[in-house]
């Protein structure tokens, strides 16, 4: 799914600040991790709302697109499973 990202420019490329998923923003407050596929970037971040989020970049487009995300509560529930 598409997404409008904030982002930030600098020496490392594009780095996600926030972004709207519909009409609500999420801010990010942490990158946890990114990596990189043939064609895109992925980046792993916590979120404001406490879900962790999955976002690709498709450098070629510019175009940002949530890939998957976890909520606070999914994580809670994960962790008292395991």
């Amino acid at each position: 799914m598409r997404v409008l990202v904030e982002a930030q420019v600098d020496n490392l490329g594009t780095t996600p600040r926030g972004f709207y998923w519909g009409e609500r923003r999420i801010g990010i407050v942490e990158m946890i991790d990114q990596w990189y596929g043939p064609d895109y970037r992925y980046v792993k971040a916590k979120a404001d709302d406490s879900g962790v989020y999955i976002l690709r970049f498709a450098e070629i487009r510019s175009e940002w697109a949530l890939i998957m995300f976890v909520s606070a509560r999914g994580q809670a529930l994960a962790t008292q499973a395991a």
